[in-house]
């Protein structure tokens, strides 16, 4: 009803997002594709320009939600990076989706992607992030196999 009333406002955004998590972590009667589908199909209503923090989180749930459910696809991938284009008022949130999209780009045999995202993580993050080290090698180790 909410999102009926307000489907191009912030309040139906806030909404859409908050019903897209019921509907990937609380919907035992679907199956998994089921439940992506469900948040999946909230997606004109929750991305909005309101608000777009709430927007990125909306992509970042539907890709959590899969890699929580082992599924590692190229919507996965898409979802992260419609995240990332949306560029995180928090820079420790977009350092993070930096290394994920590289990390799931890797997964996927996206040799170049991976390349570019480990790239720019490394070149925001500080030398003192635990994760800083792994990107840095699992970038040049997809360097060395091009």
């Amino acid at each position: 009803l909410v999102i009926e009333k307000d489907p191009q406002g912030g309040v139906g955004q806030l909404a859409a997002s908050h019903l897209a998590m019921v509907s990937l972590y609380q919907r035992a009667d679907l199956e998994i594709s089921e439940r992506l589908a469900a948040a999946e199909s909230l997606e004109a209503v929750a991305v909005g320009t309101t608000l777009p923090e709430v927007s990125l989180g909306y992509y970042r749930s539907l890709a959590d939600a899969s890699l929580f459910y082992e599924l590692v696809t190229p919507e996965v991938l898409g979802w992260l990076r419609k995240a990332h284009k949306i560029e995180s008022s928090d820079q420790l949130t977009q350092i993070g989706l930096s290394l994920q999209i590289a990390e799931v780009a890797r997964a996927l045999g996206e040799r170049e992607i991976a390349v570019r995202y480990y790239g720019e993580f490394l070149a925001t993050a500080v030398p003192t992030d635990q994760r800083y080290e792994t990107a840095k090698m699992r970038m040049q180790e997809l360097e060395v196999t091009q």
